[in-house]
């Protein structure tokens, strides 16, 4: 079975770098071949470092956050079993006050292998609203 994930992306944030709030689907009209891998599924997020201070990630709709311990990992879907986004997987990383924080993320893809694989939801529902 072909595997239906992105490389593992290796991050490493230093005092004050902020991601800003991130949501990881393409919203209806985005360019076509975003739909040849499909959207972020979900994700798995490792964090591979303690921080003395500050690096939370941040849930804003769902209400929570989350500090860094090393050796600890976050799993949340982007996309909902209908084919829509997950809202409350907006995220943020919060400032680094002091330390340096390492993160792995393991993005897993709607529709990596798109040829043999029957259209994702969200293709479905784009061919139907061209229709």
């Amino acid at each position: 079975m072909p595997c239906i994930c992105q490389m593992q992306i290796i991050i490493f944030m230093q005092i004050i770098v902020t991601f800003l709030n991130y949501l990881q689907w393409a919203e209806i009209g985005s360019k076509l071949e975003h739909y040849t891998s499909g959207d972020r599924l979900a994700t798995w997020m490792f964090y591979l470092s303690d921080v003395e201070a500050g690096g939370r990630t941040a849930f804003p709709q769902a209400g929570i956050s989350l500090a860094p311990v090393k050796g600890a990992a976050v799993f949340w879907y982007s996309i909902k079993k209908n084919g829509y986004g997950n809202q409350r997987s907006e995220h943020g990383g919060c400032p680094v006050l002091l330390g340096h924080k390492w993160v792995a993320n393991k993005w897993i893809r709607e529709n990596i292998n798109f040829l043999r694989q029957t259209l994702c939801l969200r293709c479905r529902r784009i061919r139907w609203n061209l229709k």
